[in-house]
């Protein structure tokens, strides 16, 4: 038998049975429903108490693919609860080894596709790197995990399955961000802008008004922020040039929860710094609105978390 831990199905052989079942289980309810009370009972008595043991017995509900059998070795060995990988990695993990697996891309971000949101956490025991994935989408950069971690504690090779288990005594966090605590953000690495010009990595306006610069569109957890907005202004401090708002998002629902002045700098970059708090994981987006003077430059957003 073939090991799913490593090969995928095509489409039209993983979603034919689905499809064919479908059939089958429309067709009886249909006949079912044109029963009659007698029949009803006697197909349920039937259903719960005609399959014979022996028939139970000859299917095998012990087999494993060579990375749920790795996986359980690792599991007797060191007191884990929660882990993360790609896609179909989590997938059968979590039906072979019964532990709680999220699944990511290979840029570390979250696949909420037919799971449970319970299993995403901010922090995980162990991390496993397929090295011979299907997708190129799912390649995992184990070099980033570690610039982010620190070295693991142990490595555990999962040969036969073309893996190995990065495991870290006090946790990893696939995002960057959970772990320093700061991010940087400019017009290359998650602002955009709808208006204005960018020269030298910095967006500049020109004569439309509008929304300057917006993002970076992250998923943040619940908890208490500080953002700084570095940019300038050619209006003397007096005077203003826009504003800038906060918008949560929270599945698909936007809050704007805090807003202020960009004040004229005299052309001189300051840092705007203002706190906010959400009690629930979010999208995040700080914008930037220009209203038409003077000329405003938008250089860098930076976030932290600051509990």
């Amino acid at each position: 038998m073939v090991s799913l831990s490593h090969f995928i199905l095509p489409p039209t052989d993983r979603y034919f049975t689905t499809v064919f079942g479908l059939c089958i289980i429309l067709f009886s309810i249909f006949t079912f429903s044109k029963f009659n009370k007698f029949f009803r009972i006697l197909s349920c008595i039937s259903i719960l108490f005609l399959p014979n043991y022996s028939m139970f017995k000859a299917i095998d509900f012990t087999y494993k693919t060579p990375l749920s059998v790795c996986i359980d070795e690792f599991k007797r060995a060191h007191p884990v609860k929660h882990g993360v990988s790609e896609y179909w990695q989590a997938k059968v993990i979590y039906m072979l080894s019964n532990i709680s697996m999220a699944q990511i891309s290979g840029n570390l971000e979250d696949i909420y596709t037919v799971t449970s949101n319970s299993f995403f956490k901010d922090k995980y025991d162990f991390i496993i790197i397929n090295n011979k994935p299907v997708y190129d989408w799912s390649i995992m950069d184990k070099q980033k995990i570690i610039s982010i971690n620190g070295t693991p504690d142990e490595i555990i090779e999962c040969k036969e399955a073309n893996s190995e288990i990065l495991y870290y005594k006090n946790g990893l966090y696939p995002d960057e961000f959970l772990a320093k605590k700061v991010v940087h953000f400019d017009i290359n690495t998650g602002l955009k802008n709808n208006i204005g010009k960018v020269s030298q990595d910095i967006i500049i306006s020109d004569n439309k008004t509008g929304f300057l610069s917006f993002g970076p569109h992250k998923k943040i957890p619940a908890g208490k922020y500080k953002f700084d907005l570095i940019y300038s202004s050619s209006l003397s401090p007096d005077e203003i040039s826009g504003f800038w708002d906060i918008n949560l998002i929270v599945k698909k629902n936007h809050t704007i929860i805090q807003k202020g002045d960009l004040a004229g700098t005299n052309s001189e970059f300051k840092t705007l710094s203002a706190q906010f708090k959400t009690k629930e994981k979010a999208k995040i987006e700080i914008r930037s609105f220009y209203n038409g003077r003077g000329e405003l430059k938008i250089k860098e957003l930076v976030l932290y978390k600051i509990d």
